[in-house]
């Protein structure tokens, strides 16, 4: 064991602690390189410190990274730039040597912001930085790069691993293809904070940095918020649209059947009117609705249960658990979950007992399997879950896009791909290629159902609800009393600790982040100008076209596999459904009953 380092020597002589039962004594970790007190009778046990080895690691990169950092003579610290360190930067993401921060007035000091925003996301790789791809792939590289320009960056913070010298946080992710009206940037950011005396909203800051954006980005609000405050945990609730073309459920603008198109469904379904199609489609959107596992909705092994995970390290990033609504190749072999998710083998002797088909990707598991466990990450909450009539949206030449079907989920996170599989597989079952019973077992624990995913290129961001800024709080006679006096330390910490919190009114801020009416004005304004415009070719993508002839061929409706077609394996999903169905109801019920007994035995 290494000895101990001389300041530890110093302090576990000089402490005086009364006598234990146990004696405490230091011990040298040498995982963490740090110095605790130890109880002789854990001696044996590992040491417990206060920094996880997570945040350990976490201090020693960052302090590896600015090791070489030396700032000349009557320069400020500010003003030197430092260098995005490893091996999977990108070229393009170094930082010019000649590089400086524009003047600013000197009433610039660097706050805690909120950025309310929107952006089309088309020719973006998502909205979250990547340092591997090319500068500019992602809405935060250009962000990021409009704020420096605008004053609003340190040199010193410009560029850091994963923008986190800002505190940078999003209230959603957003993955290639996925457009925003409504995503939140939370940073500690160089502006003017006189400006909010006149301006709660910052619509002056937004235009400022707006004049260093491309037109398909835009800022239309800049918030002053706590230091507490970020976007990701703060937001509570959100709003997503996706424009479906009518013309994959069969129906035109007037929601009847389209003759001039083939019938896109099964062949037992030809013969139904608009109006039923459009009924088993809102039918199925509806099933999502409420609290639910979504493993068969997502990358299951992204939001797996991990043995002996430990807690994240503090400062890690913020949106590890987030939502990300994002694209992949649409192919014929993306219309399903993966072989990694679903395995498509026969199973061997080692496979948990199930009931149903593998290679069809429709099973239901009748024990645990450690390989490919659901947890509480995997599980959402959709508060709603709508689709409109069809309409048609006027582009600006004057031509009418096709006709297409709005459909609107509200929910308090989502995990990857959900809304898109959700999409997908309530038009599968509109059309009669997913059965529509079999939504509901798909939302239980044990299913393992593959289900299709729909295009990205239409899915947008449209509302974001936040919980109310924490208040500061302070001492009621402290604030009253007026300055500390210096040598009445005692006198001070005795009413700190007997007089009542007050919250702190800090002018010019708002309670919540909620729009006003101008920045909800600029808002419908970039929507109309600039993201319906980019949506509209979107609509009539031929991308819909290999999306519709996937539904054809999901591995659920193929025979032929062992013996064992798609339908059978389907009826024992059901069937085992039901059982675990009344199962969970025979036990809620015997819940219930035990309490009304407790409760009439305490009364």
């Amino acid at each position: 064991m290494a000895s101990l380092p001389q300041w530890a020597t110093h302090q576990a002589a000089a402490s005086h602690r009364p006598p234990r039962r146990h004696p405490r004594r230091w011990r040298w970790n040498e995982r963490t390189a740090a110095a605790s007190w130890s109880s002789a009778r854990s001696w044996s046990s590992p040491v417990r410190t206060n920094a996880t080895p997570e945040r350990n690691d976490a201090r020693r990169d960052r302090r590896a990274e600015s090791a070489d950092w030396t700032v000349p003579d009557g320069v400020s610290h500010g003003d030197v730039a430092r260098q995005p360190a490893g091996d999977h930067v990108h070229p393009s993401h170094l930082i010019p040597p000649n590089l400086r921060r524009p003047d600013v007035p000197e009433t610039y000091k660097k706050k805690p912001v909120a950025l309310l925003m929107g952006y089309v996301g088309a020719g973006y790789s998502g909205n979250t930085t990547n340092a591997s791809l090319p500068r500019g792939s992602t809405v935060d590289d250009v962000l990021e790069d409009a704020l420096f320009d605008a004053g609003c960056v340190l040199l010193s913070n410009y560029r850091s691993r994963s923008l986190s010298r800002l505190k940078w946080s999003r209230s959603s992710r957003t993955d290639k293809g996925v457009s925003s009206l409504a995503t939140v940037v939370s940073a500690r950011l160089e502006v003017d904070p006189g400006v909010w005396e006149h301006d709660p909203e910052g619509t002056r800051i937004a235009a400022d940095i707006n004049r260093h954006l491309p037109n398909r980005v835009r800022v239309f609000g800049a918030y002053s918020t706590p230091k507490s405050f970020q976007a990701r945990r703060a937001c509570v609730r959100r709003t997503y649209d996706y424009l479906l073309p009518a013309a994959c459920l069969g129906l035109n603008v007037n929601g009847e059947r389209d003759v001039a198109v083939a019938w896109p469904g099964a062949p037992g379904l030809a013969d139904a009117a608009g109006s039923e199609v459009l009924a088993r489609f809102r039918r199925a959107l509806r099933t999502f609705e409420g609290s639910h596992y979504f493993h068969n909705y997502t990358r299951r092994s992204a939001y797996a249960p991990e043995k002996g995970r430990r807690r994240r390290a503090r400062g890690a990033s913020d949106d590890e658990d987030d939502e990300t609504e994002g694209s992949e190749p649409m192919d014929e072999a993306e219309d399903t979950v993966g072989s990694s998710e679903l395995d498509i083998s026969s199973g061997d002797a080692a496979s948990p007992e199930y009931v149903g088909c593998r290679r069809h990707g429709c099973y239901w598991l009748k024990a645990r399997d450690d390989a490919d466990l659901v947890g509480v990450k995997h599980a959402r909450k959709v508060n709603s879950f709508v689709a409109a009539d069809p309409t048609v949206a006027a582009v600006d030449d004057g031509r009418d896009a096709p006709p297409f079907v709005r459909v609107t989920v509200n929910g308090d996170s989502f995990v990857l791909y959900q809304i898109r599989k959700m999409i997908a597989t309530a038009v599968a079952a509109a059309l009669g290629h997913f059965p529509l019973e079999l939504i509901p077992a798909s939302l239980t624990r044990p299913a393992r159902i593959a289900t299709p995913i729909a295009p990205a290129s239409t899915l947008y961001l449209v509302d974001a609800e936040f919980m109310s800024f924490r208040p500061r709080k302070e001492a009621k006679d402290a604030k009253e009393a007026g300055p500390e006096t210096p040598g009445d330390e005692e006198g001070v910490a005795e009413r700190r600790r007997t007089s009542p919190n007050e919250p702190v009114v800090v002018p010019n801020r708002l309670d919540a982040l909620v729009p006003g009416a101008e920045v909800r004005a600029s808002v419908a304004e970039f929507q109309r100008s600039v993201l319906d415009p980019a949506l509209a070719p979107a609509v009539a993508d031929a991308e819909w076209g290999v999306f519709v002839g996937n539904l054809r061929k999901l591995r659920i409706n193929d025979d032929d596999f062992d013996g064992k077609d798609g339908e059978n394996a389907v009826m024992e999903c059901l069937a085992a459904h039901a059982e675990y169905a009344a199962m969970r109801e025979e036990r809620r019920a015997a819940r219930e009953e035990r309490e009304r007994d407790a409760a009439g035995a305490g009364a």
